[in-house]
């Protein structure tokens, strides 16, 4: 509206308690304080803007704005103050399009127990920069009647956004300054407007302020009046039982000679009895007995039902030539079982002959009784524990002959077998037990001590193709297994004690073998947990520096990338994690078959946490920023940016961090706003465990670097030779006999 924005500065006021005047030709350089000190509200149009003022003594002011269909487009919530403005946009931050819309506008003062409310419509017409502002009703005359209506200031002729403010000549018309009839522009109280091309004009629909509505009439006498006929075209009229009626009603009935009557109120229809030949009485014979009446209706008659009247198959007739009710009686041998609608006859005591197979002979009468048969009984039949069945699979009569160191006594019904020539026990040293005897077998003493008179090797396994030692610990069901292998190293008061295990994996012309492979044991409890791999404890120092748990590093190779340690899975580090240089490596989204994609991390002196994210401001420029309930708890020192998204605005920090969220505002409303705050940890681990930036080394490292190619110096110049020189050591003399043509299997 920027050509209503060029025309001039207008004061519409809003009178609450009484009608009021405001003094002609409003100033805009304070037309807020001007209205505050009036017992009024006023409306200021300005800039794409509606400006409302209320008296000084307002504590509470708000604006509502709702579309023709009554649904919001604005609320600007209660606001403290007597002032507030409206920028003509929805509650989504765009411009509201042209057309008809209702305003509410609430406002509490200090005096005043309850809140006064006037409402009244915007009509805005974009295409033509105008803005019509009513109260209650059209727009008033310069001198208002009551406080209902609009009262504007004018001049010999003053516009409000362009168009002209008419007076009340006496009669209820409304008439311009000069005697033009506005009634046509401004429409009429109580009927409802409708746009007639570029004005807004009277419709034939009109509601009074009981909300009867009236078509063609302004005094509706019920809630729908229309002065004139009422057309359905399709659907016909509904009534409240759900029904619809379609076409008008009959002025009578038709119907035949069975009926009587014509439908209306004074001839109702009704039965014409002579003309249906109705029967008064029934002719039968003595199988049935009444008349069919009410009175007397048919049934069969007792005895009415002979043989010949029940058709086959429904019920028993006769039994042996018996009628009526005939009983059965059991005689000797048989039995009668009633069972529902059934009788069972038996005859169970009776019994023809015995049925056997071949271990039984006879048919169990008087002339052949049963008995087992020749033969009959074999080694299934034979009870447990009875007799002796077989005897090394052999069975009848079996002989038992005593071969070399074995001698056989018989003794009653038993026999002694025995071999008096074999040894009693073996006698053994320390690295055995036991005699060699069923009772004390022998075996490896446990624990086994072996000692050696030199420095070669006391026990050296060699397998081609197995595996050369393999130690399990003992198992225990109740509480913990014992341990597979236990090694420790050889004590020296000097120099340095002995490792507790080495190993070397073995050489090959493809991949050399592991030294070392750990696997943790499985559990097979649903709630317990596997062993670990490796569990590795540096040892104590307490007047020096404690052991190193793990020290690795990686072997030599022409690629350089040789890594000290390689994880698939998820790390975790209870403690600080030191290291040069930090990335992420992924394979490449773009082509991941073939290439790697790293990322370097962002370093800080301090232990800094980075939160962020974008907001979009609302109509007042203003967001608030919700950070996690423990933000506060977790950082300190907070610092903050912001950048503006899509436009040129000025986005500041309204408000810092408080109850873990702040505030933004923006120079205008609905900006987008990128924000980041970035905060130092503060809880207990990092307070206690704060990194130290710059730390002299311990004596034994100075001279030494942790990359000392980096500053031109030899590989003897590194950290690992100053912890592990013998290692070192022995670690280089390897990778001299790698790089020399000898055999793979030389060690």
């Amino acid at each position: 509206m920027n050509s209503m924005i060029r025309i001039l500065t207008i004061l519409v006021c809003l009178s609450f308690l009484a009608p009021v005047v405001v003094a002609q030709k409003p100033q805009l350089a304070s037309p807020l304080q001007d209205a505050a000190s009036r017992e009024g509200a006023v409306i200021i149009i300005h800039q794409q803007r509606l400006h409302i003022a209320a008296p000084a003594s307002t504590q509470e002011i708000r604006l509502e704005i709702f579309g023709k269909s009554g649904e919001s487009v604005y609320d600007s919530g209660p606001l403290a103050g007597p002032e507030l403005s409206w920028n003509l946009l929805n509650a989504s931050g765009e411009a509201i399009p042209s057309g008809l819309y209702a305003y509410t506008l609430t406002i509490k003062e200090a005096d005043s127990e309850a809140p006064a409310t006037r409402r009244g419509h915007l009509i805005l017409e974009r295409a033509r920069d105008r803005l019509w502002v009513t109260s209650q009703g059209a727009i008033g005359a310069e001198a208002a009647i009551s406080g209902a209506e609009l009262t504007v200031a004018s001049g010999p002729e003053t516009s409000v956004a362009g168009s002209p403010i008419g007076k009340d000549d006496g009669t209820g018309a409304k008439t311009g300054n000069h005697g033009q009839n506005l009634e046509p522009l401004l429409g009429t109280p109580g009927r409802i407007p409708k746009f007639g091309g570029l004005l807004v004009v009277n419709s034939v629909i009109s509601e009074d302020a009981q909300g009867r509505i009236g078509i063609g009439t302004t005094t509706p006498g019920s809630k729908l009046t229309v002065a004139g006929t009422i057309e359905t075209t399709s659907g016909g009229i509904k009534f409240p039982n759900g029904s619809a009626q379609t076409s008008a009603g009959l002025s009578q009935v038709s119907h035949n000679m069975t009926l009587k009557g014509d439908g209306t109120d004074s001839s109702p229809l009704g039965v014409n009895i002579p003309e249906l030949n109705i029967l008064s009485d029934v002719s039968r014979d003595a199988t049935l007995a009444g008349n069919g009446t009410t009175a007397s209706p048919l049934g069969i008659a007792n005895g009415g039902v002979t043989e010949a009247k029940i058709a086959p198959g429904q019920v028993v007739k006769s039994l042996n030539g018996l009628f009526d009710k005939v009983s059965l009686t059991a005689g000797s041998n048989i039995m009668i079982t009633p069972s529902g609608n059934s009788l069972s006859i038996a005859a169970p005591n009776v019994l023809g002959s015995v049925s056997h197979d071949a271990t039984l002979a006879g048919d169990g009468t008087t002339a052949s009784p049963l008995a087992i048969a020749n033969g009959g009984v074999a080694g299934a039949k034979i009870a447990a524990g009875q007799v002796v069945k077989s005897l090394n699979g052999l069975f009848d009569n079996v002989n038992l002959t005593a071969g070399t160191n074995i001698t056989i006594t018989p003794s009653g019904n038993g026999l002694s077998i025995a071999a008096p020539d074999l040894l009693g026990s073996v006698a053994t040293n320390g690295a055995l037990t036991g005699n060699g005897t069923g009772a004390s077998p022998l075996g490896v003493a446990v624990p086994l001590s072996l000692n050696g008179p030199n420095s070669n090797a006391i026990l050296e396994i060699t397998n081609r193709v197995g595996i050369g030692l393999r130690a399990v610990g003992g198992i225990e069901g109740v509480s913990v297994g014992s341990d597979g292998l236990w090694a420790i190293g050889g004590g020296e008061a000097l120099d340095r004690g002995g490792d507790g295990v080495r190993a070397t994996g073995g050489n090959s012309r493809d991949s050399g073998g592991k030294g070392v492979v750990a696997r943790g044991g499985d559990s097979s409890d649903r709630g317990g947990a596997g062993g670990a791999g490796v569990i590795a404890v540096g040892g104590e120092s307490p007047d020096g520096i404690g052991g190193i748990g793990i020290s690795a590093s990686g072997g030599f190779g022409v690629d350089r990338r040789n890594l000290a340690g390689e994880f698939f899975g998820n790390v975790s580090v209870h403690g600080l994690l030191s290291k040069s240089v930090g990335s992420f490596k992924i394979d490449h989204p773009l082509d991941p078959a073939n290439k790697y994609l790293s990322h370097s991390f962002v370093e800080s002196p301090d232990m800094m946490n980075v939160y962020n994210g974008n907001i979009t401001t609302d109509a007042n420029g203003e967001a608030t920023v919700t950070l996690p309930d423990y933000f506060e708890a977790l950082n300190r020192d907070f610092r903050y940016q912001l950048t503006v998204i899509g436009q040129f605005a000025q986005a500041i920090v309204a408000s810092e961090i408080s109850g873990n969220s702040f505030t933004i505002r923006t120079d205008r409303p609905g900006v987008k706003v990128s924000w980041q705050v970035t905060g130092v940890r503060q809880d207990a681990y990092a307070n206690k465990h704060r990194i130290q930036v710059e730390e002299e080394k311990p004596e034994r490292e100075r001279g030494f670097y942790l990359h000392p190619e980096v500053f031109s110096q030899p590989d003897e110049k590194s950290l690992q030779w100053a912890r592990s020189p013998e290692l070192m050591r022995e670690i280089k003399s390897r990778r001299e006999n790698a790089r020399s043509p000898k055999s793979n299997n030389d060690r």
